[in-house]
């Protein structure tokens, strides 16, 4: 059975009606498409051109013309304000720049604000993340699409996109959870371990003790700075 998409209805041989709705406007129109995804793309185009063209106060309008630049600024104090930790700041800050710093001059030039993102970006991102930054299409693709549609659902509350966007990042569906099968390590070689290390490289000793008493992971662990200790 073929996929319905919202907005889309065909009526004959390569004729669609698209109903188009942006900033409290309705409008439908009829154009040709090869498919139902082509058409799918289409339609995502047309509702950011009547976005543009639809008349809204002009602070609005200026927050989703705005340049990368603004976006992440209004972005990141929004996080700041919400008191999310140094990892999660630094994760979203690097998911930030390889998504509109570095893959939207590379594949979409003509993109200048986030507003202006599609169904096909968000298709073409994927393939870029998987296939020519060579990222794990489960594990690291599912983690990369959590912060992207939590980032964007933050740019959509602070004005910067359209609930469309968020209506296309609901239709890309998640890869499930894989459960790491990590081997079970008895306590006696662990210590072990721990006293082979003390013996051999003391300068690691005390980091990787800490690992074991925490379970907290390496990059966790490095981001420790001495004012995120509390002695009692």
């Amino acid at each position: 059975m073929a996929k319905k998409y919202k907005g889309i209805k065909h009526i004959k041989g390569k004729t669609y009606l698209f109903d188009l709705q942006a900033n409290g406007i309705r409008k439908q129109v009829r154009g040709e498409a090869d498919s139902d995804k082509e058409a799918k793309h289409m339609r995502d185009e047309m509702i950011v051109e009547l976005r543009k063209q639809s008349s809204m106060p002009q602070g609005e309008q200026e927050r989703l013309s705005a340049g990368f630049d603004e976006a992440w600024a209004k972005l990141e104090a929004d996080l700041l304000a919400d008191n999310l930790s140094h990892t999660n700041m630094l994760r979203n800050k690097i998911i930030f720049k390889r998504l509109f710093k570095d893959f939207v001059p590379l594949k979409f030039p003509y993109i200048k604000s986030v507003s202006q993102v599609t169904s096909p970006f968000f298709q073409e991102y994927k393939a870029y993340f998987i296939n020519d930054l060579k990222h794990n299409p489960n594990g690291g693709w599912r983690s990369e699409l959590i912060c992207i549609k939590s980032m964007m659902r933050r740019f959509k509350k602070l004005g910067y996109c359209g609930k469309e966007i968020m209506d296309i990042l609901a239709d890309i569906k998640r890869p499930r959870h894989i459960k790491k099968d990590y081997p079970n390590i008895p306590n006696g070689k662990l210590k072990e371990l721990l006293v082979f290390i003390k013996q051999n490289r003391p300068d690691y000793y005390p980091i990787i003790y800490f690992i074991c008493r925490t379970g907290r992971r390496i990059k966790e662990t490095t981001l420790v700075e001495r004012k995120d200790v509390v002695w009692d």
